[in-house]
């Protein structure tokens, strides 16, 4: 259930990377937040947060956050 639930955070991790990245730009909102909770109906669930920053040089800095617990 951990390989299907990394799969899934990477498969959301890219998609939401590469988005945020191409609609950043330096006069829109400076950072942007996602975050996504899946629900397996098992006995484990996941938080995904993702943040795409853009930092005072104009760089886009991304944080990844996954948090998994059992029920």
């Amino acid at each position: 259930m951990n390989d299907y639930l990394l799969e899934v955070f990477c498969g959301f991790a890219v998609i939401l990377l590469l988005t945020g990245c191409a609609e950043t730009k330096g006069s829109e909102q400076p950072s942007a937040g996602h975050s996504v909770q899946l629900d397996n109906y098992g006995n484990e669930s996941a938080i995904f947060e993702i943040s795409i920053v853009r930092n005072a040089t104009g760089d886009i800095v991304h944080k990844l956050e996954l948090r998994t617990w059992s029920r």
